[in-house]
């Protein structure tokens, strides 16, 4: 549909040839647009693309597993964690434009952001541990300033009591994002 964003899924979006494929046929599904525009549509004759995108955009690509996997379920219930690090309300159903706050409060549990077989490391942003659904709210930009944040936290946390940060003391951890007025419920 013309003015809306097109999706195209099980692309590998870690496959710079498999990426272009897609360009490539995102550009050529716009000009078979702009000509079904020019010859049914009157007044746009002489319409032409100006531009296009640099590349494509990615929504969603490779999570790393975590402690814990944040599920659709833990958004929708609502569900609360011991190791909470943010309380969240965003939510989104799929793709497309209806997200919002919705009256959720959910967590996000510290190990979201702890990989399971990785020390010394930890994740943040659209990458971190929760399921296809999940990651439709997790990869907006609130989420990723949580996650983000409570990562920081979390590493000055450990670095300071000479830890790794799966170590982290969570009561510490949440301590120093109080003192950072965030939302933990």
């Amino acid at each position: 549909m013309l003015g809306q964003k097109r999706l195209m899924k099980n692309v590998n979006v870690a496959d710079a040839e498999a990426l272009t494929k897609a360009e490539i046929q995102f550009r050529r599904e716009y000009f078979g647009a702009l000509n079904w525009l020019k010859a049914n549509m009157p007044g746009y004759e002489a319409a032409s693309i100006v531009d296009t995108f640099p590349q494509i955009g990615v929504r969603q690509g490779r999570r790393v597993r975590g402690e814990h996997i944040l599920t659709d379920e833990d958004m929708k219930t609502s569900r609360h964690f011991e190791d909470g690090v943010g309380r969240l309300g965003t939510y989104m159903i799929g793709y497309g434009v209806t997200y919002g706050i919705v009256g959720l409060d959910y967590d996000v549990p510290y190990r979201c952001l702890v990989p399971q077989t990785v020390d010394g490391l930890l994740i943040a942003g659209r990458c971190v541990s929760c399921d296809y659904q999940a990651c439709n709210a997790m990869r907006l930009i609130v989420p990723c300033f949580v996650t983000g944040q409570a990562a920081g936290a979390a590493a000055a946390v450990a670095a300071r009591l000479g830890v790794a940060p799966r170590q982290a003391p969570i009561g510490a951890i949440r301590e120093a994002l109080r003192k950072q007025d965030v939302n933990l419920g």
